[in-house]
């Protein structure tokens, strides 16, 4: 699905909060502002209880990924592991924030375990191997020459929903201004939303 449009951008909603970790990812190409932040805003309303962990582009490998825990080693006197952004986030949500500069090292680890729906961790002396399934939710900002999202990433998003900077006032007050709503019961069967690559309809 290319979201283009503040119907379509709701309509994403819907799929991205219904699918969640089955979806793999959406890519979110919008500039920061008030469409973005109420997109975000409903889609973590919607994602109820499950995990909602959010990577900033400044976070190290170990804040990513998990490692020693030095504050907790220090009070058990042993090694204390804690576990990375990217563990946590399973059976929910990964957002990564300025998707676009994120480090080759961070995008390597997501790309490997959205392929894999694990998390092998070797380092500060551990060996671990996580079950991690979840929705990454790319922030991308990029504009003109700006670095354009990883292609690898890119390429593992199954859906595409761009918020134009010149509707970002009437997306941020009016088509988004509620909460998309879920069919549920008997009308779930009458209507149901098929998503593919690139693609998504609904009957």
């Amino acid at each position: 699905l290319r979201a283009t449009t503040a119907e379509y951008a709701a309509l994403a909603l819907s799929v991205v909060a219904a699918a969640g970790p089955g979806l793999s990812g959406v890519w979110l190409r919008s500039p920061a502002g008030p469409a973005r932040q109420r997109w975000l805003e409903i889609l973590r309303d919607m994602a109820g209880s499950r995990p909602w962990q959010r990577v900033p582009a400044s976070a190290d490998e170990a804040r990513l990924l998990g490692g020693l825990d030095l504050g907790a080693t220090l009070n058990s006197g042993r090694p204390v592991l804690m576990k990375g952004l990217l563990a946590e986030s399973n059976g929910g949500f990964l957002e990564l924030r300025m998707a676009e500069r994120q480090s080759t090292a961070a995008i390597s680890a997501i790309c490997a375990t959205l392929d894999s729906e694990s998390l092998r961790l070797e380092r500060d002396g551990f060996s671990r191997e996580f079950t991690v399934c979840c929705c990454v939710v790319a922030c991308d900002e990029a504009r003109g020459d700006d670095d354009p999202l990883d292609s690898r990433l890119a390429d593992r998003l199954g859906l595409v929903v761009s918020l134009d900077a010149r509707r970002q006032r009437r997306c941020g007050r009016k088509s988004l201004s509620t909460r998309p709503r879920l069919p549920s019961g008997s009308e779930s069967q009458k209507r149901s939303v098929f998503v593919r690559r690139g693609q998504c309809s609904a009957r």
